[in-house]
């Protein structure tokens, strides 16, 4: 009988290993961001650029993965199909970021929910800003991002401290479009 399972074992071949290519193999935001295709591929959707939001005159790539590289949270697939993968800052869990692929592996949207105190320490009462890396200018897309945001704002409300409710608290929204 053990010798069926290894057959059929080595009949279907090894499960595929989580990355863009295989997204459907990705279960949480971990998985993702360490796959061999994904920083490549973020790269080429945020495209060159840099800003001051964690580091001074920092590339934008490299502070958009600090927000992912921390706690990941579980996929979610969303009702338009597609596949939401968020996380929070290592150490810092109300800087928070997400992605949203297709079911194809196609990034469609970055998002960053953190405090815009220009690679500063702040000083605990500045509202967060929303940054949003969309593949065109999406009126769907950027909806979906701030809905995101406050639900994130709602959901870890001890966290990200709500002044009167959300809209107080996304001092604003800078828009980017990807690269790619």
């Amino acid at each position: 009988m053990l010798s069926f399972f290894a057959a059929l074992s080595l009949a279907t071949g090894p499960a595929p290993e989580c990355g863009l290519a295989h997204i459907e193999a990705c279960t949480a935001t971990n998985e993702l961001v360490v796959a061999r295709d994904f920083e490549p591929a973020l790269r080429r959707f945020i495209g060159p650029g840099r800003a001051s939001w964690f580091e001074p005159d920092g590339d934008m790539a490299d502070q958009v993965l600090m927000t992912l590289h921390g706690p990941g949270f579980d996929s979610v697939r969303l009702d338009d199909g597609l596949i939401q993968f968020g996380a929070c800052m290592a150490h810092i869990c109300p800087e928070r970021g997400a992605v949203f692929v297709t079911p194809q592996g196609r990034i469609l949207l970055v998002t960053m929910l953190f405090h815009n105190c220009h690679a500063k320490a702040c000083n605990g009462d500045e509202r967060y800003t929303l940054a949003v890396f969309l593949r065109e200018n999406s009126p769907a897309l950027l909806t979906r991002a701030r809905e995101w945001a406050a639900g994130e704002i709602e959901e870890d409300g001890e966290s990200m401290p709500v002044l009167n409710g959300p809209e107080d608290v996304v001092a604003e929204t800078l828009v980017y479009v990807a690269t790619e």
